[in-house]
């Protein structure tokens, strides 16, 4: 199986692939010694062009190839010509077009596990555009609670590290104001993905002094490959490897290779989850290697 990963962005000429991101280093050194077929591409200039250069010419086989990509985030809109290009060198994603927009937005993960994290409401980019505040805090309404703001990927954390917490009681005008805020911050410091997702606030989050205790779970073709500790607590407790493929089963998300970050409670969230919440789905391609996981080995070796 090939593992496609994005060459340093300091190799200039988009033919010099002697090196792998540094971000991706540790992981591309493993995946080498386990056997992988290592395919380097330059993803700056597929992000310019929507142009799939690699370092490798695959068009010669007559067979397609499984691969797995580990790199950074890409629109739906970009992954689809990503999918679609490296179909046409034979090199076939497992993870395709349709199970990365589950995995990756978190709207179309919603609908799988809404039962075992807090509620969401959303809205897209386009009705953004035309929503008035008042409509827009009808929609924050239907959470009953205090919320934060996050677009379909990622949340936006200020000075101090923390997402801002906002109140339900809180005026249209300065709703909308807020959100006109997190869009700007996005578009100003990275991408603004997809619209607008409202969060409820978890009340019962355990607490070691100011800290709190996270973990990410790397789940392949059903099946729980990585239980990892993802905030900076060391040595705490995870879910044991029954409850996290419980989640897997009872979730049932239609991905091949997806994360669930958990969070540790103070008590019952559900009769299914206990002492853990489930906070965030994402596609296992572009999402970061726990914290604590400081060798990949395991995950890769699972993989195979």
């Amino acid at each position: 199986m090939i593992v496609l990963y994005p060459k340093s962005e300091f190799n200039n000429s988009i033919t010099d692939f002697r090196k792998v991101d540094e971000n991706f280093e540790q992981e591309y050194n493993v995946a080498s010694t386990l056997g992988f077929d290592i395919v380097l591409f330059d993803f700056n200039h597929f992000k310019k062009y929507k142009d799939v250069i690699t370092d490798k010419n695959y068009s010669r086989f007559s067979t397609p190839i499984s691969a797995i990509y580990r790199g950074w985030m890409m629109s739906i809109e970009d992954y689809s010509i990503f999918y679609t290009e490296l179909s046409k060198m034979n090199i076939i994603l497992k993870t395709n077009i349709a199970q990365y927009l589950i995995g990756h937005y978190f709207p179309y993960t919603y609908p799988y596990i809404k039962d075992y994290t807090p509620h969401i409401t959303y809205i897209s980019k386009e009705d953004f555009d035309t929503i008035k505040p008042k409509e827009l805090k009808s929609l924050t309404n239907t959470l009953s609670s205090d919320f934060f703001i996050k677009d379909y990927v990622k949340s936006a954390k200020g000075k101090d590290n923390k997402i801002e917490i906002i109140p339900s009681d809180i005026t249209p005008n300065k709703l909308y104001k807020k959100c006109k805020e997190f869009i700007k911050y996005r578009n100003t410091y990275g991408d603004y993905w997809g619209g607008l997702v409202f969060k409820q606030c978890l009340t019962n989050i355990k607490k070691y002094g100011d800290d709190i205790n996270e973990c990410r779970v790397f789940v392949y073709n059903n099946k729980v490959v990585s239980i990892e500790s993802n905030g900076i607590l060391k040595d705490m407790k995870l879910p044991d490897y029954g409850f996290c493929t419980n989640m897997v089963r009872l979730c049932n998300i239609p991905s091949s290779f997806y994360t669930m970050d958990y969070i540790e409670v103070a008590g019952f969230v559900t009769q299914f989850t206990g002492d853990w919440a489930l906070t965030e789905v994402g596609d296992a391609q572009v999402s970061g290697l726990a914290s604590g996981n400081t060798n990949p080995i395991t995950l890769y070796g699972k993989l195979i």
